[in-house]
């Protein structure tokens, strides 16, 4: 897609990646270990993972009485228990919460767009983004999985320590994004979603409505009738991109463009008129998620994010999104 809003002089060339240095996680990350420690969860030394989830059967740790229903298995019931009510009373069957492992599946969107603009390139807070939450993870004990839309590469990891975690900039660095390219590994995907995910998908979602985009959203439905914990972050630099492209002769180009000539006039009307058409294509590139209120949130870019003060910026929004505090603050 030709972005609606890109000069012509800086449009995103094959070796895009090249020009930008991505750059890791600090290592000095104490600020994590509040998502850590406030977590209302309950932690076993000796488990795979940190995440209790109610379920029938036996395993771990007692949770209620409850009255014996049709199709229950006649082995929970507790027959001492029962006694004390009387013959009249339903027999009681054993409740338990069942410890699972997380998995927790971040799929990053490695086109071109993502490299873009180059005073805070989307492509770094998502990786930011990924690393953070798969520090957490691991710290816990569950398992993450990157996954990479657009990549040449191989495009789905599964990462089980934080050393892994900390190489995660590294499977970034070597990507080359390719908008044409049939994502081959959506197949792959699924299979790492179990009904005991979280699935979260970054990206900008400025490309066309493909293949790729038609199949990520039915994986994105079929989600939901399996109960799927499914969270999208829509990373929006436009706030940053308008005031770098500022006011007067400019070369544009974009979806629908009649313009000729290839210099014209930009005015605070034409880049409003540019704002609409963003946001009218990104309505109708996420249409078919049928994304709930609380599926989805966006982050916006200051107008003024010089690079030195990224990082900042990046755990500001980590403390406050809404969807990061259901995942981590509960």
């Amino acid at each position: 897609m030709r972005l609606p809003w890109r000069r012509r002089a800086v449009a995103p060339p094959p070796t895009a990646t090249a020009a930008i240095d991505l750059q890791p996680l600090p290592q000095a990350d104490r600020w994590l270990h509040q998502f850590h420690l406030d977590a209302r969860r309950r932690l076993r030394s000796n488990a795979q993972g940190g995440h209790l989830t109610r379920r029938r059967g036996e395993s771990l740790a007692f949770r209620e009485f409850t009255p014996y229903q049709p199709g229950d298995d006649i082995r929970a019931v507790d027959w001492r228990v029962s006694a004390r009510f009387g013959e009249d009373h339903e027999p009681l069957v054993r409740r338990f919460e069942a410890e699972q492992p997380l998995h927790l599946v971040v799929s990053v969107d490695m086109r071109a767009s993502m490299w873009y603009p180059q005073a805070m390139p989307k492509i770094q807070i998502a990786l930011w983004l990924a690393e953070a939450l798969a520090r957490l993870t691991c710290r816990q004990r569950d398992q993450f999985v990157l996954h990479q839309l657009g990549a040449d590469t191989r495009q789905v990891f599964t990462v089980r320590s934080r050393r892994a975690a900390d190489t995660l900039v590294e499977r970034f660095r070597a990507v080359t994004p390719n908008a044409d390219a049939v994502d081959q590994s959506l197949a792959d995907l699924a299979r790492h979603l179990p009904p005991t995910a979280v699935w979260l998908i970054i990206g900008d979602f400025y490309q066309e409505a493909g293949r790729l985009e038609r199949t990520l959203a039915d994986l994105w439905r079929r989600g939901a009738r399996k109960h799927l914990w499914r969270m999208l972050i829509d990373l929006n630099a436009w706030p940053l991109e308008r005031a770098h492209v500022g006011h007067g002769a400019r070369r544009l180009l974009g979806p629908g463009q009649t313009q000729t000539q290839p210099l014209f006039q930009v005015d605070a009307a034409v880049l409003d008129a540019v704002e609409a058409r963003i946001a009218a294509h990104k309505q109708a590139l996420l249409k078919p998620f049928r994304l709930s209120p609380q599926d989805a949130t966006t982050w916006f870019w200051p107008e003024n994010a010089p690079q030195d003060g990224a990082y900042d910026w990046f755990r500001h929004q980590f403390r406050q999104d809404p969807l990061l505090k259901r995942l981590f603050m509960r």
